[in-house]
């Protein structure tokens, strides 16, 4: 089943690439993010963001995207501008990202998992909760230096309530599932002293 998804996302990609002949560079996010560390897990659509497309060019793109998405078997969602998709912002996402592989004129890089974790922490589902957890589990980021990430992204925010909301779910996460991804030696103290 997880090989029939990752296969997806390949033909995904080898369709796109077949259809647009110009240089693009996609940033994956979402699910075939976390896939690229390690969980895969069952989804029917493809989320990124596409750079180096003329304003001309974004009707053609947009018919190209969604006929390979069809071929593939996945619903497109994408942006020149991922940030957009958050009320908290992802800071300087672009400079924080893993080129994954090439495919045709094709640059397909991947968004780093601190970069990435913004967008699940501000939606907060019990899918991106999970999502969180998975990720987290196998790369191991520094707890207080996440918390410190995540409070400067919700500090650089436009002002709402969201920020407050996004603050809540961050230390909830940490509260709740911590010790599940971090072991016993998680400093709570330390990450809860972090959004006071």
């Amino acid at each position: 089943m997880i090989e029939k998804h990752v296969a997806q996302l390949h033909q995904f990609l080898r369709e796109l690439a077949s259809r647009w002949k110009k240089p693009l560079k996609l940033i994956l996010t979402g699910a075939w993010a976390s896939a690229s560390w390690g969980y895969v897990r069952a989804t029917q659509d493809v989320d990124f963001e596409v750079s180096g497309l003329a304003a001309t060019e974004a009707e053609a793109f947009d018919t190209v995207a969604r006929a390979a998405g069809e071929a593939a078997g996945l619903a497109v969602q994408y942006s020149t501008n991922i940030d957009r998709w958050s009320s908290i912002v992802l800071l300087d996402y672009r400079e924080h990202t893993k080129r994954w592989k090439r495919i045709g004129t094709l640059d397909v890089h991947v968004l780093d998992v601190r970069h990435w974790s913004i967008g699940k922490l501000n939606r907060y589902i019990d899918r991106d909760i999970q999502d969180l957890i998975e990720a987290f589990r196998r790369l191991k980021p520094d707890p207080v230096t996440l918390a410190q990430f995540w409070r400067k992204a919700i500090a650089n925010s436009p002002a709402s309530t969201q920020q407050w909301q996004t603050k809540q779910q961050a230390l909830s996460f940490f509260r709740q599932h911590g010790q599940q991804v971090w072991g016993e030696r998680l400093p709570l103290k330390q990450i809860e002293q972090v959004f006071q």
